[in-house]
Order: C-alpha cells, then structure tokens, then sequence
C-alpha cells in the first residue's frame, strides 16, 4: 500500500513529475550562491530529489510515491541513518560566512522573538540562544526548514525527502544556523509522546540518541536547539513558512501550542530526563 503526500493548491503534477510552488518561489530571483548550493545538494545526495529544471520561476523536479515517514518511528535504529542524512546536506549546504554583518542579521531574527516572552525567561533563553551560536557544532548553511517525519518518503529506492521548498521560502533567511534543522526535527519527534503513549519517555531518549549519534553532536546542544525552536513554533513562526497567524484559531495549532507550553514552561524535568545522559 502506497501513501503520498496531499497536493499542495500550488503543485501541479504533469508528466509523472511535479512542478513546486509555481506562484511562489521566483526562482530565477535567487541569489546565485545559495541555487548553487541547493543544486550541489540535490545531485549529492540520493535522499533529494534532483533538481531536473529551474526556469521561468518553476522549479521542477520528480514526483515520488512511497509509505509516510512517519512508519520510521517504529524503527529506531533508523534514527541513525536520518541523523547522518542531515549531517551530510548540512556539511554539503555549509557557506563559510565570514560577514559579521550577516551574522549579526541572523542573530537579530532569532532575537526579535524574545520580546515576546516573560521578562523572566528573557536572560534564560538569550543565553541559551549565544550558546548555540558560539558552539563548536554551530556553523552557517542551508537549511531544509521542514526536517520531519511527514517530509519522509520510504521508497523502493530508499528514504526521500520532499517538500524541500523551504529552501527557497521568501519569508526565512537562508542560509541559516544548522541547529534549527536539528530543533525542528527533535521538536517534531518530541511531539510523538504528547500525542502517542507507546512513545514513552525510554523510547524518547533511545530515539534521541540514535539521531544524535548519527549527526555526531551532544544531548545538551540538542536540548538547546529544541528549545530555542520551541520558542519560535510557540509564539506561531515557522521558519519555513511565514507567522501563522492565520491559524491560530485552528484546533490543531492551538493543541501543538499547548504541547509546547507543556514542554518550555511545565514540565522541563521531563525534557531534562529525556535528554540526560
């Protein structure tokens, strides 16, 4: 049995191939670098899809059937394998920003969100955030921006990773720091305990673990990056689309809110037990 993802309003599938977002992204508008990078990534690694043509605004590449991503939570030990496939596209994406300028630039989008918390947690979380920054493992590259089970296809080739359009999202500034990738799958994987008990805390840290190994970094990095994502998909900015304002009177967003509120604000010993040693 085959699953595929739902047709996005803007996805046309013409010839067995799908052409993405073709509103959206102006493409031929891109700065050359990054289409560069985002090309050399797609034709490296076997888990994206190619790049088969970019013109008149329409990026086009192949369309892919296969089972939901998500069956990858029953396998733990293939945590490992996704780990060392972001590693790879964040190694092939990385650019070696030496403009203070630009990082300062980044420093300030991340920044902006702290307004918006309790003046408690301001100092709290700005360190965290310059500890992330100035981190060993912390380095300037291209980012997927949606780095979750659901963009995961498991195919007769292999995993595939689709909807990589936030590549080229207007609303984020790409490149970006590579821990968001990495808080963004971990504040997904996160969500599974919320919303299934099977997925108890044991399993959690195992899972944890087994991505962590595969990318190469530490639990205390990883904690960090989970929680300066969650802050971001808390006050609604999802970095791969633009604030979801529009949704907030959704239920499922105001549910993933109090989730969130659960995980930043409640229960950190939970979070901490799931992410010791």
């Amino acid at each position: 049995m085959y699953m595929e993802k739902k047709k996005d309003k803007n996805i046309t599938k013409k010839n067995n191939y799908k052409l993405v977002f073709k509103k959206e992204i102006p493409a031929l508008n891109l700065r050359k670098d990054i289409l560069e990078k985002v090309t050399l990534i797609t034709s490296k690694m076997n888990e994206f899809p190619e790049i088969l043509d970019i013109k008149d605004n329409i990026v086009l590449i192949p369309y892919y059937k296969g089972l939901d991503g998500r069956i990858l939570l029953f396998l733990p030990f293939s945590l490992r394998k996704i780990g060392k496939i972001m590693k790879k596209f964040h190694i092939l994406g990385k650019i070696p920003y030496e403009d203070s300028k630009y990082v300062e630039k980044l420093k300030f989008y991340l920044e902006k969100v702290f307004v918006n918390l309790p003046a408690q947690l301001v100092d709290e979380y700005h360190l965290i955030l310059n500890n992330l920054i100035n981190h060993k493992n912390s380095y300037v590259t291209v980012l997927h921006n949606d780095f979750t089970f659901r963009n995961f296809l498991v195919t007769w080739q292999g995993f595939k990773i689709v909807d990589f359009e936030g590549f080229f999202h207007p609303k984020f500034p790409n490149p970006f720091f590579n821990f968001f990738d990495l808080g963004i799958f971990l504040l997904n994987l996160l969500s599974f305990y919320k919303f299934l008990p099977i997925f108890n805390k044991t399993y959690m840290k195992k899972s944890i673990n087994q991505f962590l190994e595969g990318y190469n970094v530490d639990l205390f990095y990883a904690y960090s990056a989970f929680k300066i994502v969650g802050i971001f998909h808390y006050f609604g900015i999802f970095i791969d689309r633009p604030i979801l304002k529009i949704y907030a009177h959704k239920r499922n967003f105001k549910v993933f809110k109090n989730i969130l509120e659960d995980f930043l604000f409640k229960n950190k010993g939970i979070l901490i037990e799931i992410f010791s040693k």
